[in-house]
């Protein structure tokens, strides 16, 4: 009979240190990387690397609206902007996201995120449209490679 409480002791302890590491989990094994307001990186495999605006209520982003396409190269953001560029087939193309103009991802049940996304974001832009923009918008950013 003892051995059957402290299994059970063991049991819950497991499952809290479960809770406290899906963060670690969602980055090491899905490769995600919070990029704040709601918008995650997410480098699935080398191949698979693409911005979305997280939907899901759990730790890990497993449902949103995708903003950059996949294969994500490089990126960088702050507290208002995401500025990336993704590699297509044969071309590169180049993103800017005012994500300071999203709601909280709970209020897309009754507005359209969607819209309010698709008129935040620019791209895909080539690398000449993307300098423009940058500095008609003042973001001093650097693309970082991923």
């Amino acid at each position: 009979m003892k051995y059957k409480g402290m299994l059970s002791v063991w049991i819950v302890v497991l499952i809290q240190a479960m809770n406290l590491r899906c963060d670690f989990y969602c980055k090491s094994f899905n490769g995600e990387e919070r990029l704040g307001n709601g918008f995650t990186l997410v480098n699935e495999d080398v191949k698979r690397a693409y911005v979305m605006f997280c939907l899901s209520k759990g730790s890990c982003c497993d449902m949103g609206i995708d903003v950059i396409p996949s294969k994500v190269i490089a990126l960088n953001y702050d507290e208002r902007w995401i500025i990336a560029s993704s590699e297509g087939e044969e071309i590169t193309s180049y993103w800017i996201v005012n994500k300071a103009a999203m709601p909280p991802a709970n209020s897309c049940k009754s507005m359209d995120c969607a819209k309010i996304l698709k008129s935040n974001t620019w791209g895909p832009l080539s690398m000449k449209e993307f300098g423009v923009m940058l500095d008609s918008l003042e973001i001093g950013m650097k693309l970082e490679v991923k």
